[in-house]
């Protein structure tokens, strides 16, 4: 139930793995990327909401995102 992962930050990891198990070995999923750090992901999330370079830039300016 537990696998370990490296974090490219926190190096190895242990994270809990995928609850359901198959009998089939072909078909077992498991954990390929470590969770992503605080703040990792907000640009290119709220550029996909329309939010521009520069809107973005101000929210960081204001310390309203990572």
């Amino acid at each position: 139930m537990v696998q370990e992962v490296e974090h490219h930050t926190e190096g190895k990891i242990k994270l809990t793995g995928f609850p359901v198990k198959y009998s089939d070995e072909s078909c077992k999923p498991q954990i390929r990327n470590a969770p992503p750090v605080l703040g990792q992901h907000t640009e290119e999330i709220l550029s996909t909401f329309g939010y521009s370079a520069g809107m973005i830039q101000t929210l960081k300016d204001d310390d309203v995102i990572c």
